[in-house]
């Protein structure tokens, strides 16, 4: 297939693929339907601005499509959450994926002081606790 010459093909393409995302279609999707290549469809988003407006509202539509699919899933039951949840956190990383929370906090040596100086201050016999506490944990 070839990119549409007239603007009444071309707006007619570009109500095609939004009627795909409409159904959830991805990118390769949508290639697919119009029987075209991936890379002819990224090369016609590079070259045709009309079309590249098209394709990211195909991309709206579609996600909106599986946001629904989700709310409806979660309201009515039924499905797979699991399979739901990994095609959303493969289709929207950005959004979805898992994400692991790592700080690492390291005590200043104004706290150190401080710690230090309340360890010193212990009795002999809370030491001593804190020794067996310590022993039994390891």
């Amino acid at each position: 297939m070839k990119y549409p010459k007239t603007k009444k093909a071309q707006s007619a393409l570009v109500d095609q693929i939004c009627d795909m995302g409409r159904l959830g279609y991805s990118r390769t999707q949508i290639a697919a339907e119009i029987d075209i290549a991936i890379e002819t469809l990224e090369g016609w988003e590079s070259d045709y601005a009309i079309f590249a407006e098209g394709l990211i509202r195909a991309e709206t539509f579609a996600r909106a499509w599986w946001e629904s699919l989700g709310q409806k899933l979660a309201r009515d039951g039924g499905g797979q959450a699991s399979t739901y949840s990994f095609v959303m956190k493969n289709r929207y990383p950005e959004d979805f994926r898992d994400t692991t929370d790592r700080r690492l906090t390291v005590a200043t040596s104004v706290e150190s002081e401080a710690l230090n100086a309340a360890i010193k201050a212990l009795d002999e016999h809370t030491c001593d606790a804190i020794r067996r506490l310590l022993e039994q944990g390891s």
